[in-house]
This record gives structure tokens, sequence and C-alpha cells, in this order.
């Protein structure tokens, strides 16, 4: 369906997946090509609890419908429908976004992460602190009570897809 190049990025929140895509875009944009659509996960996910619904319509966008539900996070209901275009350059980001369905689209698959780092006093890497700590920057205190669903979404996202393991590219933000 997709006759145009599309990027998948994917990674687990605060790892800088959105900042990458608009690099990305701007890099490309310099490079001659034009058009280029950037489709964010963040505005189709229906809730808190939508990751895997969210990887689901990604699937259906990039192999059968190339629209979105926009989904209205203060008042939890889909606001309006987005069509995108396949003729047109597509960078698809956000977490749950890597799948084998979707890597068949794709004609770059990119995993981000925040780099390694030391571990702190309770075992656990200190990446992950600093993935939350950019996340409640970004998001603000609203997202500070849904850190840890999400977290065990994005795992469940992990331990079923293995979205590391299909990407072309890993990059350390």
């Amino acid at each position: 369906m997709w006759r145009a190049p599309v990027v998948v990025v994917d990674g687990r929140s605060g790892s800088g997946k959105t900042q990458l895509a608009r690099r990305l875009a701007r890099m490309l944009r310099a490079g001659g090509l034009t058009g280029i659509q950037i489709a964010r996960l963040d505005d189709w996910y229906p809730g808190w609890d939508g990751l895997s619904a969210g990887t689901a319509r990604t699937e259906r966008l990039l192999l059968r419908e190339p629209a979105y539900p926009e989904w209205d996070w203060t008042a939890g209901r889909v606001r309006r429908w987005v069509r995108l275009d396949p003729a047109r350059p597509l960078i698809v980001e956000g977490a749950g976004a890597l799948t084998a369905r979707t890597r068949s689209v794709a004609d770059v698959a990119v995993w981000v992460d925040v780099g390694p780092g030391p571990l702190d006093g309770e075992g656990s890497p200190v990446s992950a602190m600093e993935r939350k700590r950019r996340a409640l920057l970004r998001d603000g205190e609203a997202y500070r009570p849904w850190w840890d669903m999400w977290a065990a979404q994005e795992l469940r996202h992990i331990s079923r897809h293995r979205p590391r393991a299909l990407a072309d590219l890993e990059v350390l933000d």
C-alpha cells in the first residue's frame, strides 16, 4: 500500500523517539525529500491502557488503512479521523510501533534508547530513571500516576514483539 519510504521508530517512554523523528524529518527535507509526514502513536493510543491497541492501529495504518482516529486525551474519546497519503514519505514513531508486521512495510526500522549507565542503589538501570525524568519533564505531573502502568505495557510489547531485534539501527540518545 505505501508507495513512498516508511521509517518506523520505537522505544520506551522518554527515550527520545519524538526528537529523533523530528531531526530525521529535518535532515531528509534538507536533503531534498519533500512531503514528509510524521505520525505519532501518542495521537491514537486510546488512553493510558492503550499501548497494545495503539500497536494494532499502527499495523492497520501501514498495512491496510492509511488513517487513524486522533484520540482526545481530555475527553477520553476519538476527536476526529486523520488521513495520511501513502504516496508521501512517512515516519511513524511511538512505543509499540515496531512489530514483525510493521517491519515488513518499513524501509528502515529504528530502536531508540537512553545510553547505558551505572546501576543505582535499587539495582535499576540509571537509564530508566533518566527516561522517567524526561517523560515527566515533557508531559508534566499528569503522567506520574500512569508511569508504572505504561512501563508494564511497554515490557509486554518488548517481550511479545522483540522490537530491538527487528530494528536496522539502534540509537542511544
